[in-house]
């Protein structure tokens, strides 16, 4: 295991997370084991499934405050282990379950603090007014450690996006760091969307104006997916800013751990597949790793990240082991990956269930009249596209032929 000469180097190298042991944690029994790769990673499953858990155990292994994690109801203390390419393997022991009592953790990882961005399920789309151009944030790396339990605010990146818009118009305002970070930002509006841009700030009211196929908008007059896309990129190139002053770095070189629950979150699913490409392209040298319940981010992800949770028979939750190809999911439908990577037990409502099940049982006993009604009912709630249809007229040809 490759250790730090110095653990100021982590801020210089960067950090990223091999392993995570789950034992007895929340709805976690026996043992749950994950690894992740050092770029995107997907952590994909139905409700129940312990993705929020997940990112919560490894925020929690670089902060200071009251944990929320619980242990499993059923033992005394559950635990988790986390393996980092540079701090080696840490333990953690959680006692509590009651939503009344919480244990106060310094996590021994401070020096990591700052690598590790965690972003939770709030995202304000509200207008905010600017009255004033606030100064940076500054905190120390014990402070940087709370954030990482509370997750960090996207509220404050319109402040920041106006103050260093503004100061790189003044010679010797800004770093070559700084510079390099508000021209990531200014590319992605348009990454998120070609026919998007940004184009200038109003000095009457420091507010942040786009341009688009309709004319020059306020920025809080667009879609709220691309203003959650704009949210979660633009939040996250403030907080590296924020977080790396000595010595400062460049968005594209930040190499730490970003971390996002439900990314897909207020999202039209063509925007859930553009968050995670545009992640992917801005923050290159980092490793990603969010939640998602959507299997159309699943169907445009490389094969090596994702990371399917199912709940086995004995109530487990489990990595679901499927071999793909270098194609991964690329070729599935969403309702193949809902039922055969997700764990979804049907995509289908309950009535449609009962109704072919009806439809089936009705053919095995022959009884055409049976037959005949469940058919006209499936026939009016399939999709008029349905390859289903033509499967139903070949089964129903002969009842119709002897009623005939």
């Amino acid at each position: 295991m490759h250790m730090l000469s110095s653990p100021s180097q982590i801020g210089v190298f960067g950090m990223k997370i091999k392993t995570l042991e789950l034992e007895e944690v929340a709805r976690i029994q026996n043992n749950l084991s994950l690894e992740f790769n050092e770029g995107m990673n997907i952590i994909c499953g139905i409700n129940g499934t312990c993705k929020t858990t997940i990112l919560e155990c490894i925020a929690h292994s670089f902060s200071v405050g009251q944990t929320l994690l619980k242990k499993n109801a059923a033992v005394e203390s559950g635990l988790y282990k986390i393996t980092t390419d540079v701090a080696g393997e840490k333990t953690y022991c959680i006692h509590d379950f009651s939503p009344t009592k919480s244990e106060y953790y310094v996590s021994g990882h401070d020096e990591g603090n700052c690598q590790v961005l965690y972003f939770k399920t709030s995202r304000n789309f509200q207008y905010t007014p600017l009255n004033a151009i606030p100064k940076d944030n500054e905190h120390n790396r014990i402070e940087y450690g709370t954030i990482n339990q509370t997750g960090i605010s996207f509220d404050d990146f319109k402040g920041w996006f106006v103050h260093r818009y503004l100061f790189s118009h003044i010679p010797g305002s800004l770093a070559d760091e700084q510079k390099s970070n508000l021209e990531t930002a200014q590319r992605c509006f348009n990454v998120l969307d070609e026919n998007i841009s940004f184009s200038r700030i109003k000095a009457d009211s420091n507010d942040l104006m786009v341009t688009t196929p309709q004319g020059e908008v306020y920025f809080e007059y667009l879609s709220a997916g691309y203003k959650s896309c704009l949210y979660i990129l633009l939040g996250i190139i403030k907080e590296i800013e924020f977080r790396f002053k000595e010595p400062m770095k460049a968005v594209k070189d930040f190499n730490g751990v970003i971390l996002i629950d439900e990314v897909d979150l207020h999202l039209h699913p063509i925007w859930q597949t553009t968050i995670v490409k545009s992640l992917k392209e801005i923050f290159s040298q980092a490793q990603i790793i969010v939640t998602t319940h959507s299997p159309h981010i699943i169907q445009s992800a490389e094969p090596n990240e994702v990371i399917p949770l199912v709940i086995d028979e004995n109530g487990d939750i489990v990595v679901n082991k499927i071999e793909v190809n270098e194609y991964g999911y690329q070729g599935w439908t969403v309702e193949e990956i809902l039922e055969d990577v997700m764990g979804m037990e049907s995509t289908r409502s309950e009535l449609y269930a009962k109704t072919l099940s009806a439809f089936d049982n009705a053919i095995t006993e022959e009884d055409d009249c049976a037959v005949i009604d469940n058919y006209t009912i499936l026939q009016k709630m399939l999709h008029p596209r349905s390859h289903l249809r033509k499967v139903l007229d070949i089964q129903i040809a002969g009842v119709k032929k002897d009623s005939d």
